[in-house]
């Protein structure tokens, strides 16, 4: 008797392999169709949740409501513009990478100005 265990047949996890290599179109379009059918079912158990707008145009969040109180309040919301300056040679606390900043500042505040008037 062989001490090791003689398998007549392979074990189900090599069949299916076996089985999936050789219909590979098949098993493609199988599981193109599971994937179709459970975002379908998932659409049609759950719904879509689309997101509700209030009267200012804003969506209905947290923030949203924020933003809408400070406009009910009359103050003005800034617009936020943020830049990063990224110099392969220069560091933070050189004077050249001042002056470039500076001078980016400058312009921005330039071609601002000319797009309000």
């Amino acid at each position: 008797m062989s001490s090791g265990t003689n398998y007549k047949k392979k074990p189900a996890t090599v069949q299916i392999a076996m089985w999936s290599a050789h219909h590979r179109w098949v098993v493609v379009a199988v599981w193109f169709g599971l994937i179709a059918a459970l975002v379908v079912g998932g659409l049609g158990v759950l719904g879509t949740k689309t997101q509700a707008y209030n009267s200012t145009g804003l969506p209905n969040t947290e923030s949203g409501k924020a933003s809408e109180v400070f406009k009910d309040a009359g103050a003005t919301l800034p617009d936020n513009l943020i830049l990063i300056f990224n110099h392969p040679n220069l560091k933070v606390n050189d004077p050249a990478y001042r002056s470039a900043v500076e001078d980016a500042v400058a312009r921005l505040k330039t071609t601002l100005i000319r797009g309000l008037f």
